[in-house]
């Protein structure tokens, strides 16, 4: 079974900003976005829109959350965040909040960073040319938004700015249209990409499933 990554152009502190927001706006915009429509379609329970109105209406914040005490009038537990289905069903949900909120990086190429052979193979080529971050990333999970844990998929990950602007300088030192490395066009498009994130001075977010 083959995987891709979903990467976007977006502001992540806008996207945490959506979780209990209340934003009947948003949430009309999402539910008429192309990443919600391919969702939605797979969904039989109802559970994706239910998914959407947990982040933008249910969610309580940590400092509103109901606190259980003990008879001591100690710490127990917390009554939670109001995101009560699994975690990748808000992962799902994500996607296409930020089909929305940012610039979804591979529209028109489609899953240019599909994580097969090609991808390990760059990501070792990379790594022999000295860099310190490779597209390795899409695979790292990363806590980014107050969800419940994700067991599988999608991997959320992330390059803050100043990884992208490492990673673009580094790669166009690369001259990588002059050279004869076979994958050379698959690294092209992501410093492409992360040059997008430049000027558009956002961070990278990814999905991978």
């Amino acid at each position: 079974m083959g995987y891709a990554a979903q990467t976007f152009a977006i502001n992540i502190q806008q996207v945490k900003d959506v979780f209990g927001s209340n934003d009947e706006i948003l949430f009309k915009q999402v539910k008429q976005s192309s990443m919600y429509e391919v969702y939605a379609e797979q969904d039989e329970d109802g559970l994706f829109e239910q998914c959407l109105k947990d982040i933008i209406f249910n969610y309580v914040k940590p400092a509103n959350r109901k606190v259980s005490r003990t008879f001591f009038g100690l710490f127990t537990s917390n009554s939670g965040s109001g995101l009560n289905q699994k975690g990748h069903l808000y992962g799902y949900a994500l996607i296409a909040i930020c089909d929305v909120l940012g610039t979804f990086l591979t529209e028109e190429e489609g899953d240019i960073f599909y994580t097969g052979d090609d991808f390990d193979e760059a990501n070792h080529w990379l790594k022999n040319k000295g860099f310190t971050i490779t597209m390795e990333r899409f695979w790292n999970t990363e806590d980014i938004f107050d969800i419940p844990k994700i067991d599988d998929f999608p991997v959320i990950s992330s390059f803050n700015k100043t990884e992208i602007a490492y990673l673009h300088h580094e790669l166009t030192k690369l001259n990588l249209a002059d050279t004869d490395f076979e994958q050379k066009e698959l690294l092209i498009y992501f410093r492409d990409k992360l040059k997008v994130c430049i000027d558009k001075n956002t961070e990278w977010l990814s999905f991978t499933h």
